[in-house]
């Protein structure tokens, strides 16, 4: 205590920030309850140094201090410093120290108290407006003490179960229960009403329900919590929570699990779960049709009994595996219950506890035994169609696009002398004759050409020449195709080639056979055809050998008589015998015919020389490749050869177009084939001919220009081709004619010498009783590729 005009030392305004530290025996004493009198700081204790030099640093001279308690609670301390001693008055003053201390005390109490409160309910009410939830107080009998921001603010939460057949407010002051009493009719209303009820009345230790919207709030859910106040406090507090996404995440989640259940359920592949010890705890019903056991004896099942014996290192390999936390997708064979394997592709994930242990498995299994049986069927069918490959007589190449060889058979390697290393990587056209590379390769280009548009590319036989590692050639017929990759592109070609070799010699002899049968058929015709004119080409020599002999005796006497003229005038006598010998020998008669009689030899010689012509150049075997040919002086020397088939049953008229300009074409061949149907001709008029003698029998010979084509047309007065044998006109050994007439082989041979090597065209027009025209289109040129009509 100071007096209020007394100066403050510096020391004392220090006083109050002195800890405890620097001051132990004051503070040990204050902490222990007891009353602090220090009459003089000069003459402390021992125990009090700290104190006392303290004081004395701070101008202190005297310091009275009280302990300030409540309830036998420290709350601090009362003191009074002074600079002087306390004298025997100044310590009976300490009682009303005494006194004033116990009125701070119960005033600092107060205030603390209060402040706590203050506080409490603060932060109380803090708490209760940072939740989300609508939180209101009811005393005991339901009326609202507080609410929360929320409830205050209003929204579908904060009113009453069964608030939309109710008018109650419940705001501050409201009754809840009258709320619920409102609306009768509402069973969720009811059910809150006991349940406040029973908490208010201590006979529940809560209540809680959940409850639809009402007004406003359709579609929405809530859920009512009624907890009481602590023992021996009335009342209790009632919160509301809006549960709307819980509950749209529950029935999305029960939805979820019946979706998958049904898919589970309805799956095609099989599903299983497995327990940690690997025995099935469940398997939907495609498993049990896998399986073929009924369910009740599938659930308990261990997964090795299901597995066939061979896998089942496997199967331990990959539990493993899982039991690792790894998810694995593998081929597993199982054996059905009536015990016949059933291959299957698994994918097979852990089932994890809370913790992390393994609980189990789940697999889902896909049945790929039709796959697995039909991989065998194909690798058993690769196996013999290989098998087949490499048996064949013909060869087969495969090849990229590029043309580099992938793979050969062994008929191939056969036919080239050269072992499958030496083919394989290589350009197909590298083993081809350089005359037949080009046709080769725009063959392959043509082939591929054709993939992706109607299935695989497709392209026709091509004569292809080939070079054996011993150096002679190959003769073959080339038929490629090209395959496509699964996106329809193509991917490269496989060609099948046959050997000719052996079959371009014997079409050769055959053709050539042919030939000298022709000949032969018509070796008696052309005989008599040369008699005729050598018969009077022998007369009219003999006749000029007579007149020789007549001439040669008249120039004997001429110059007999020009040799007398020399030497002395002839007499009369002289000329008379010349004139006689000239009228005996018939001189103005054999200058008359003599000229006549040379001129029809030579006239003879002539014809026997084109018949001798014609016939070689027909009979000839000619060259086996194309040349320009002047095909009007083939139809001419063709007609000759064959006059004397035809000149007993028929006239034949050449109509030959002087505009036809050279073809290419092998010549030998084609008059091979118009002999044919000359010859044909002939007979079917001779046929006609029996039926009705009279018949005027006509083969008409005709060549034309008429564009790309050079046309040659046989046309006969004959009988016709019947219909019924029309469409085996072409085919090998079919013939019409008695026996002795034919082989049935000429039109065969005719049609491949045209349309096979020619690329031309060979059809018929024919009408019953009337005749036939075969018509004969040839190409000018002989184009590297093209198809035959």
């Amino acid at each position: 205590y100071l007096p209020a005009d007394a100066d403050r030392p510096a020391g004392l305004r220090e006083l109050k920030r002195i800890g405890r530290g620097k001051m132990p025996w004051f503070t040990e004493r204050i902490l222990a309850g007891e009353r602090v009198f220090i009459r003089d700081a000069a003459h402390m204790p021992p125990a009090g140094g700290k104190e006392k030099r303290l004081l004395a640093t701070l101008g202190i001279a005297s310091l009275s201090a009280m302990p300030m308690t409540v309830k036998d609670r420290l709350l601090g301390a009362l003191a009074v410093a002074s600079q002087t001693p306390l004298d025997a008055a100044r310590l009976a003053g300490s009682r009303v120290l005494e006194q004033v201390c116990l009125l701070f005390s119960n005033a600092i109490e107060r205030l603390r108290t209060s402040t706590a409160l203050r506080r409490s309910e603060s932060l109380a009410r803090a708490i209760l407006d940072a939740l989300p939830a609508y939180i209101c107080v009811l005393d005991r009998k339901g009326a609202l003490t507080m609410v929360n921001r929320s409830w205050a603010a209003g929204g579908p939460a904060s009113t009453p179960i069964g608030a939309d057949e109710s008018d109650v407010s419940l705001t501050l002051g409201g009754n809840y229960l009258a709320a619920c009493r409102a609306a009768p009719r509402n069973a969720h209303a009811a059910a809150a009403l006991e349940g406040i009820l029973a908490v208010l009345a201590g006979r529940s230790a809560s209540f809680r329900a959940e409850y639809p919207g009402g007004q406003g709030a359709e579609g929405r859910w809530f859920v009512m919590q009624v907890t009481p106040f602590a023992k021996g406090l009335p009342g209790a507090v009632v919160s509301h929570r809006d549960i709307t996404e819980r509950m749209r995440a529950i029935v999305e989640l029960r939805e979820s699990e019946e979706r998958f259940r049904i898919i589970v359920e309805t799956a095609q592949e099989a599903v299983m779960n497995l327990n940690a010890d690997s025995r099935v705890t469940y398997a939907n019903p495609r498993a049990v049709t896998l399986f073929g056991y009924p369910a009740q004896e599938l659930l308990g099942s261990s997964i090795f009994d299901l597995t066939d014996p061979a896998d089942h290192q496997l199967l331990t390999q990959n539990i493993e595996r899982r039991k690792k936390g790894h998810s694995d997708r593998y081929e597993l064979r199982f054996r059905h219950k009536n015990g016949h394997r059933i291959w299957t592709m698994l994918n097979a994930s852990s089932m994890r506890g809370p913790n992390g242990e393994f609980q189990g498995s789940v697999g889902m299994i896909t049945d790929i035994s039709d796959r697995v049986r039909a991989e065998i069927r194909l690798r058993r069918n690769e196996a013999r169609y290989r098998s087949l490959v490499e048996s064949m007589h013909e060869g087969l190449v495969m090849a990229r696009k590029n043309g580099l060889i992938t793979y050969v058979n062994a008929r191939f390697c056969a036919m080239l002398g050269r072992s499958r290393a030496e083919l394989s990587g290589r350009h197909v056209g590298e083993f081809a004759d350089p005359a037949s590379r080009p046709k080769l390769e725009l063959m392959l280009a043509e082939s591929q050409a054709a993939t992706g548009h109607s299935g695989p590319g497709r392209s026709g036989s091509e004569e292809i020449l080939w070079e054996h590692a011993g150096g002679r050639h190959i003769y073959s017929l080339v038929s490629p195709s090209a395959y496509a990759d699964e996106e329809g592109k193509t991917a490269g070609f496989f060609a099948v080639i046959t050997d000719t070799t052996e079959r371009k010699g014997l079409e050769s002899q055959l053709l050539q056979s042919q030939k000298l049968e022709a000949i032969g058929q018509l070796a008696a015709g052309i005989a008599h055809e040369i008699n005729t004119p050598a018969q009077y080409v022998g007369n009219n020599t003999q006749f000029i050998q007579g007149a020789f002999e007549d001439m040669l005796a008249v120039i004997e006497a001429v110059r007999a008589f020009i040799e007398t003229s020399k030497t002395a005038c002839p007499g009369k006598q002289e000329v008379d015998a010349l004139e006689k010998l000239m009228a005996e020998r018939d001189v103005e008669y054999l200058m008359d015919e003599v000229p006549g009689a040379i001129a029809q030899t030579l006239e003879g010689v002539e014809r026997i020389s084109t018949i001798v012509r014609s016939v070689k150049q027909f009979a000839h075997p000619g060259l086996a490749v194309m040349a320009p040919a002047d095909l009007n002086e083939s139809m001419k020397s063709t007609a000759t050869v064959s006059r004397n088939e035809w000149k007993y049953v028929a006239e034949l008229e050449l109509d030959l177009d002087p505009a036809l300009p050279m073809v290419v074409c092998m010549i030998g061949e084609i008059n091979q084939v118009v002999l044919n149907l000359i010859i044909n001709a002939a007979h079917t008029i001779a046929d006609a001919k029996k039926l009705a003698p009279e018949r005027e029998g006509r083969i008409t010979l005709t060549t034309k220009f008429t564009g790309p084509w050079a046309e040659i047309r046989v046309r006969d007065t004959g009988t016709g081709i019947p219909e019924a044998v029309q469409a085996k006109i072409f085919d090998p050994f079919f013939t019409t004619k008695e026996v002795g007439r034919g082989t049935g082989q000429g039109l065969t041979i005719s049609r491949s010498i045209v349309v096979e090597k020619h690329r031309g065209q060979l059809y018929f027009e024919t009408k019953a009783g009337e005749g036939t025209t075969f018509v004969m289109r040839l190409p000018l040129a002989q184009p590297e590729r093209g198809e035959a009509t």
